[in-house]
């Protein structure tokens, strides 16, 4: 007969053994699931829908608006913003984002009443409160420049100052913040108003171009030629192969009051040649070299910028602008095909309609034949 301590002691390796093989299955199970939840989280990093995917259910509202607008699909995208403020009143994000989905359909009047209802939003209570008041800062932005851009500068002065009092330190678009509201003093003739929130911006973000290049033109408005200079310099600097930089260069020695100078007329084309020689098609700059050299009588520099600018930015504008340089250089059959090319466009432009009235009289005159008239109105 066995005694009770040997039947103990048995059980005591047996209960081990169970132990080890316990605690070996536990880690192993543990090491499974970690690493299927890692395997899981790659997926959802793998690219930039999964991402979102992967958050829907933090705000599904949210997190489907995201998906549709990153695809365009804006309709389907206000529904989900929509749904997300009804279901969370204080969301600014997604009234940021909605203003923004409004704002790319072209509903304009929309996009402020959405940012405006943002910017009323008492969120005292709202638990996170950096994002809040970033979202909340950013629907201000966004409708200051808005007021901005349709000409109410007074609204848009009250939004972007409010919108600066309110803006936390972190926020980090604050140096456009400033520049916008240095925009509205300045479309309001407030030229010291103006240039201190430029330098404001310029404080927060040192390298902030835009300020630098509105100061330009605002010295430049001033006929402070030396100190405008310097501000374009200073852009040059930290962005010396922008585009917009020379462009803006180049417009502002265009708009001297001493333009009769020569000097100020070449530097405008030199700086507009550079801004090309950057990109070779940029919109704005070949209108401004063209319209330049049109008043410096280089006509046939003038065609040649003309014809790129029409070929690669078809519209009724460069249509009839390049009309208006070959009627110009006598080529009066091709000018009359750009002036009827730019009325297929714009029925309405009193002023190429006038100009192919004119073309033909001469064309008539001179025994020039026109295949077809222009239709009068």
């Amino acid at each position: 007969m066995r005694s009770s301590g040997g039947l103990t002691g048995s059980t005591f390796e047996l209960m081990i053994q169970f132990g080890r093989l316990f605690t070996l299955s536990s880690a192993f199970l543990l090491l499974t699931l970690y690493a299927t939840r890692t395997y899981s989280r790659n997926l959802d990093w793998r690219d930039e829908e999964s991402l979102y995917r992967s958050a829907l259910h933090l705000n599904p509202p949210k997190g489907r608006g995201l998906l549709y607008q990153d695809r365009r699909n804006f309709t389907p995208a206000v529904k989900c913003y929509e749904n997300a403020v009804k279901y969370r009143k204080t969301f600014a994000t997604a009234y940021l984002n909605l203003g923004d989905v409004h704002q790319q359909r072209g509903k304009d009047d929309l996009a402020a009443t959405t940012w405006d209802a943002c910017s009323r939003i008492d969120g005292s209570m709202v638990k996170a409160q950096r994002d809040h008041r970033q979202a909340q800062t950013s629907c201000r932005l966004r409708l200051g420049r808005l007021l901005y851009r349709k000409k109410n500068y007074s609204e848009a002065r009250k939004i972007l100052e409010e919108a600066v009092h309110a803006a936390p330190s972190s926020y980090q678009f604050l140096a456009s913040l400033w520049f916008s509201l240095g925009e509205v003093y300045d479309a309001q003739g407030q030229d010291h108003k103006a240039e201190e929130a430029f330098r404001t911006a310029l404080q927060t973000a040192p390298e902030h171009v835009p300020s630098m290049l509105t100061l330009g033109y605002l010295k430049n408005k001033q006929n402070q030629t030396l100190e405008s200079n310097r501000w374009f310099s200073q852009a040059l600097a930290v962005s010396s192969d922008s585009v917009e930089v020379y462009h803006h260069i180049g417009t502002a020695a265009a708009l001297r009051h001493n333009i009769t100078l020569k000097g100020d007329v070449i530097e405008a084309e030199a700086a507009y040649t550079a801004a090309l020689n950057l990109s070779a098609t940029h919109m704005e700059t070949l209108r401004a070299l063209g319209t330049l050299l049109r008043e410096q009588g280089k006509y046939d520099k003038c065609e040649e910028v003309l014809e790129t600018l029409q070929s690669h930015h078809p519209s009724a504008e460069s249509f009839g602008d390049y009309g208006a340089i070959l009627h110009l250089n006598g080529k009066l059959k091709k000018a009359k095909e750009f002036y009827e090319k730019s009325l297929t466009l714009n029925p309405n432009s009193s002023i190429v309609r006038e100009n192919l009235g004119k073309l033909l009289r001469k064309m008539s005159s001179t025994g020039i034949e026109s295949k077809q008239g222009v239709t009068r109105r």
